[in-house]
């Protein structure tokens, strides 16, 4: 809070500085522009900074369990590091401090993590390649599979949080929808050729989530869909028409969102 104040009081002194340097500017009208600009940032930044300060009190309400003694955040299971993510997500989301949030698992530059609480001393890119002379598939497959469920189960925690929280045409769940997806679509050396999502929630939203399963076309079906069209789905029940998403181009196979999974 001491680091907050901090930064608005700094935003105050730049925001008078600008103000005090236009009302005494007489250069050109281009570097008054500039200066403008500056103090059009600053003031979105003050917005934010303000809008933040309000929402004080829905955060205390909804703050996870501090660093200090949480034993989530030093854990060495990147599972259990996962679930403060959750918490964190969770909060902002019923807080009211942000309507999107994105988390991922081992990507990027971290993709070769560890499971220690399911196998020791075989991290995750061993795992994948089921090498029998390292982990043969019988041990391997269990173990992907208990990861795979941990996260989707941590997922189902957090639509169940939303679920409790009462929001206009029902539950905040209601009002969002949880993505779980593949980080590397069907298998470990993907060819993108099948990609399982599992959407939760956003019914008011026009998802027909009903506990149905959708399987679409395979790629080499002239019928197949793209993943591009699930993002521009997404992007419709955002209010925006991204028909051309993903610049497939030529090889687009359809236009639109998935009227499968959104009415």
């Amino acid at each position: 809070q001491a680091a907050f104040a901090r930064r608005g009081r700094l935003l105050d002194y730049a925001m008078a500085d600008v103000n005090a340097t236009l009302a005494a500017f007489g250069g050109s009208t281009a570097e008054r522009a500039k200066l403008e600009a500056s103090l059009s940032s600053l003031e979105t930044v003050q917005t934010r900074q303000q809008k933040l300060t309000g929402l004080a009190p829905n955060l205390a309400a909804v703050v996870p369990e501090d660093p200090s003694t949480s034993t989530l955040y030093g854990s060495s299971d990147p599972l259990e590091r996962l679930q403060a993510h959750f918490d964190l997500v969770q909060a902002a989301l019923i807080g009211g401090l942000t309507n999107v949030a994105v988390l991922a698992a081992g990507t990027g530059g971290g993709f070769d993590i560890a499971y220690p609480s399911l196998i020791a001393d075989v991290r995750r890119h061993d795992l994948h390649h089921m090498d029998p002379a390292i982990v043969p598939p019988t041990t391997a497959i269990p173990v992907i599979a208990s990861a795979t469920r941990s996260m989707v189960a941590k997922a189902a925690g957090l639509a169940r949080a939303l679920a409790a929280v009462p929001e206009d045409g029902g539950t905040m769940l209601d009002n969002t929808l949880i993505v779980v997806m593949s980080g590397n679509g069907e298998q470990h050396h993907s060819k993108a050729e099948e990609w399982p999502l599992l959407l939760i929630g956003g019914q008011n939203m026009g998802f027909q989530n009903d506990g149905r399963t959708t399987i679409f076309p395979g790629v080499r079906n002239g019928a197949n869909r793209q993943m591009s069209n699930f993002f521009n789905t997404l992007a419709y029940a955002a209010g925006l028409s991204l028909d051309d998403f993903g610049s497939e181009g030529t090889t687009r196979k359809a236009f639109g969102p998935l009227s499968e999974l959104r009415s």
